[in-house]
C-alpha cells in the first residue's frame, strides 16, 4: 500500500490519523495571521465599527449635555435680564419722583430695594 501524500509541514500523529500543520486548529481552522486573514480582517472591522459606534454615542451624549447647558444658560440669562430691567425701571421712576411704595408695587421689588437705588 502506497502512503498518502501529506501537506508540507504537516505532522503525523502516532495513530496516523492526524494530518494537519503544527499551527492549525481542528476542523480546518487556522490561527489568526495564517490562512484566514479574511476572518481577521472582518474581526478588525467589527472592532473598529464598535469603537466608532461607542464614539458616536459619547459624542451624541456630549452634544445633548452641551445643548442642555446652553438652554439652562439662556434661561438664567433671561431671569437676570428681567431682574436688571426691573431695577433700571425702578431707578428711573425714583428719579422722576414717583413714591417708593408705588415703585415697589409696580416693579415687584421691596421698598428696601427701591430705597437702595
Amino acid at each position: 500500500m502506497k502512503p498518502s501524500p501529506r501537506a508540507p509541514g504537516s505532522v503525523k500523529s502516532k495513530s496516523g490519523l492526524c494530518n494537519r500543520t503544527p499551527h492549525s486548529l481542528p476542523g480546518g481552522l487556522a490561527y489568526p495571521g495564517e490562512k484566514d486573514t479574511h476572518i481577521v480582517q472582518l474581526l478588525k472591522q467589527d472592532i473598529m465599527t464598535t469603537e466608532m459606534d461607542r464614539r458616536n454615542i459619547l459624542y451624541t451624549r456630549e452634544l445633548r449635555g452641551y445643548e442642555r447647558g446652553l438652554g439652562q444658560g439662556r434661561e438664567e440669562g433671561r431671569v437676570e435680564g428681567r431682574e436688571e430691567e426691573r431695577l433700571k425701571n425702578a431707578a428711573n421712576l425714583k428719579r422722576l419722583g414717583v413714591p417708593i411704595e408705588t415703585i415697589a408695587k409696580g416693579t415687584g421689588l421691596s421698598e428696601e430695594q427701591v430705597r437702595a437705588l
